[in-house]
């Protein structure tokens, strides 16, 4: 038993009972008692007991989850079917089924889910200031996380727990003048001092801080190095040997040098190492061959100064000389460096202003294939180390991102996903430094952002799949004979999933650049299965099988996408902005494009006002398209031709944002969805309402499918702003409609699977849910 009470006191209603299955595989049984208040908190510091592969993945999974999730507005039972999607995404299925057996009421039953790699956020709830530099090593026999803050304190975290370890670290200065001049930690690492372990900390005006007796109350501050040249001090440690005792190095300020420090006496050695009006912006040590070696990177005073062509530099750590030529080819100041050991030799990798990270080999002084691209923004931070055996470098940048690449191909490995974007965060949202580390039996990867986050990523090599940020469409597909699942997300990817299980159906494909708002699938006459994507206002077609981009439609306005099929033929429904060569104006003009190949069938043709939605359906040979309007009503046209068929269809009060069509009862129904927050079903071959407005939604009603629920047809809606699935009869029977799943998270798009299942996708992920009930 554990007490929650303040003061160690034990109270029955949180009280949690924790039993281990055979062979450490640590399910969690649960007491109901506890779980059906379910503190996000509390679970989660329980789950730190959860020491199994599968258990710990749950753990960061629900780490990850219920941040994004409106927790406090959830009921119980929500709470508790969180719990359940949250292990159901680790793979954690026995950790699951305990869940669901303890007897607890559940809202939803999840069949499977797909969610981002677990990360495990370290902060303070607060404090917010930037996260400009981490660490990751061995501090007194544990595994421990530093970070220095835009705070001018260092923090120290419990890398396997992600517990705070100690108060933090105060690096201000003792007199007025350097408090002021001091107030930002930019770099730390971590070493070793005669045995003991050391925290090395650089900060503002090049001053560098040196604390021992790291396990003790008060971590004594045993060295303040204070440079006469302003800047920001890059710091490094040499790691502490029988051979080489351990030396301190320090760059970054604006006198363009390099001093070096015995780290036990705090004597410098020798004089500065003159830069050539070069500021210093990062530093590392490593060997190549025998020799012990300082890499520097180099740029302009001002990293965004014009045509501030950034330069490596090798120097030899003992003499302090100059080792060969610069290191030449970035456009933009080296922020970054790291030195590492690939297959036997040595490399050094530099991160850029100019938004690439290079590879160079420093015995020939050449670089090592192309420029590393990814990053659409100044590479900030770069670090080497092995992720199960595999030599990797790790980069984070201003573009929000944290990359992964393979260190002997290049191969990009990542994006990962974690740091919050600038609409989300009131900081900037940079990833400012990055590091590779061991955490018992894994590698992780540690990262600090101008969000105010530490981030820890935990590597395992079969760790849950998902897209790495918002998914944001959702659309069904039969490939090889298998019913799949299409799913288009702000990492710039389409991806595939199996129905019936979420399992990953092939590659992510697309380039990683570009949300992804819509996707849909069709047929070619020969049989291939092709995906449609539509990103930032350009469609394209891939190949479902082979991954192979197919073409890309020249239209680059694009806003709106459908598959269909025209006489026979498999197409593509685009609707865009179109240039009307008449009367020389702008229009909204729908365009046909052979699925197969990407080429467009016929000249566009005008529609009026703004379509909000759209869908194909085929109708005893002839293909019609339906639209919503801005104007609140729904038009079909023919596809062939653009005739207009039949009246608009007017009842919604607001713009038509979402459409599905089904045959059911021998009648073909329409469904829609409004900014009036009612979902709405249409006698499609007369245009007249199938029973009264459903309402029940609390916001725009942004996704609507049809779908099996109980033996009938039912018409399934979800809303991004309200955060729910509601479930209505197709007939349109409001007494027997409006059951509603809350899952507290943005609802993007709803597909059933199969007879009372649905994949529903959501800002963090898809879950595969049953709809039948609890």
């Amino acid at each position: 038993m554990r007490g929650w009470g303040s003061g160690g006191r034990t109270d029955k209603r949180d009280e949690l009972k924790v039993a281990w299955l055979p062979e450490g595989r640590g399910a969690m049984m649960t007491e109901p008692t506890f779980l059906r208040a379910l503190d996000r908190k509390r679970l989660s510091a329980v789950m730190v007991a959860l020491r199994s592969k599968r258990g710990r993945l749950a753990r960061l999974v629900f780490e990850g989850v219920p941040s994004s999730v409106d927790w406090e507005r959830l009921g119980g039972a929500e709470r508790v079917a969180w719990v359940v999607v949250a292990a159901r995404a680790a793979g954690a299925e026995e950790l699951a089924s305990s869940v669901l057996a303890s007897g607890l009421p559940v809202a939803w039953v999840t069949r499977w889910a797909a969610f981002p790699p677990p990360q495990l956020p370290l902060h303070d709830d607060k404090i917010f200031v930037h996260a400009n530099c981490v660490a990751i090593g061995n501090v007194e026999g544990r595994a421990t996380i530093v970070s220095g803050g835009s705070d001018c304190r260092v923090r120290m975290w419990d890398a396997a727990t992600g517990a705070p370890v100690g108060a933090p670290l105060d690096c201000t200065a003792d007199d007025d003048y350097y408090r002021v001049r001091s107030d930002e930690v930019y770099s730390v690492a971590i070493g070793h001092i005669d045995g003991r372990s050391v925290i090395v900390a650089g900060c503002g005006n090049t001053t560098a801080v040196v604390w021992d007796r790291l396990t003790e109350e008060s971590p004594r501050r045993r060295r303040v190095w204070r440079s006469l040249s302003e800047g920001r001090a890059a710091v490094t440690i040499w790691p502490d040997d029988e051979r080489v005792p351990p030396v301190i190095v320090r760059g970054g300020g604006f006198d363009n040098t390099i001093e070096r420090m015995a780290a036990g006496s705090g004597g410098l050695l020798g004089g500065p190492i003159d830069c050539e009006s070069r500021k210093a912006y990062s530093v590392a040590m490593g060997l190549i061959g025998d020799r012990r070696v300082i890499v520097s990177g180099h740029g302009a005073e001002f990293i965004d100064e014009e045509g501030a062509d950034g330069e490596v530099r090798l120097w030899d750590a003992v003499t302090g000389s100059p080792i060969g030529e610069p290191l030449r080819g970035h456009t933009g100041a080296v922020l970054s460096v790291a030195i590492g050991e690939v297959d036997g030799r040595a490399i050094v990798v530099s991160a850029s202003y100019d938004g690439t990270v290079r590879i160079w080999d420093p015995t020939t002084a050449t670089p090592v294939g192309e420029p590393l691209r990814g990053h659409t923004a100044r590479v900030e931070a770069v670090a080497i180390g092995r992720i199960d055996g595999r030599a990797v470098i790790v980069s984070g940048g201003a573009d929000n991102k944290v990359r992964v690449w393979d260190a002997v191909t290049g191969a990009p490995i990542g994006p990962l996903r974690g740091h919050l974007t600038a609409e989300k965060s009131s900081h900037h949202n940079v990833v400012k430094s990055v590091a590779i580390g061991q955490v018992e039996d894994r590698a992780v990867i540690v990262s600090g952002g101008g969000d105010g986050m530490v981030r820890m990523w935990d590597t395992t090599a079969d760790l849950p799949q998902g897209h790495l940020d918002e998914v944001l469409s959702l659309a069904p597909g039969v490939v090889n004979g298998r019913s799949v699942i299409i799913s288009g997300g702000n990492d710039g990817t389409i991806r595939m999933w199996d129905a019936t299980t979420g399992a990953p159906a092939g590659e992510p494909l697309g380039n990683g650049v570009g949300a992804v708002h819509s996707v849909a699938a069709g047929h070619t006459g020969d049989g291939h299965v092709r995906l449609v994507a539509l990103s930032w206002g350009r469609a394209r077609i891939w190949d479902a099988v082979s991954g192979a981009l197919v073409a890309e439609l020249p239209n680059q306005s694009v806003n709106r996408i459908a598959v269909g099929t025209v006489a026979g033929r498999s197409v593509i429904v685009t609707v865009s902005a179109v240039h009307d060569d008449a009367d020389r104006t702008w229009k909204k003009g729908v365009q046909l494009w052979e699925m197969a190949t990407g080429t467009p069938i016929g000249e566009p043709y005008f529609v009026p006002d703004r379509v909000t939605s759209l869908t194909v359906v085929e109708v005893g040979g002839r293909t019609m398209i339906v639209s919503g309007r801005e104007d609140h009503s729904l038009r079909t046209w023919d596809a062939a031709t653009g005739a207009s068929i039949g009246e608009a269809m007017r009842g919604h009060t607001g713009s038509v944002v979402a459409l599905a069509v089904k045959e059911v009862g021998g009648r073909l129904l329409l469904a829609s969805g409004g900014a009036d927050k009612t979902v709405r079903v249409w006698d499609l071959m007369t245009g007249t309402p199938v029973g009264d407005a459903l309402h029940g939604h609390t916001a725009t009603v942004t996704s609507v499918a049809f779908g099996e629920v109980g033996g009938g047809s039912a018409v399934v809606s979800g809303s991004r702003d309200d955060g729910t699935v509601r479930i209505w009869d197709a007939a349109g029977r409001s007494d027997r409609s409006g059951r509603s799943i809350d899952l507290g998270v943005p609802v993007t798009g709803v597909v059933p699977t199969g007879p009372d299942e649905l994949a529903v996708s959501t800002a963090i992920g898809i879950i595969g849910l049953s709809l039948a009930e609890p």
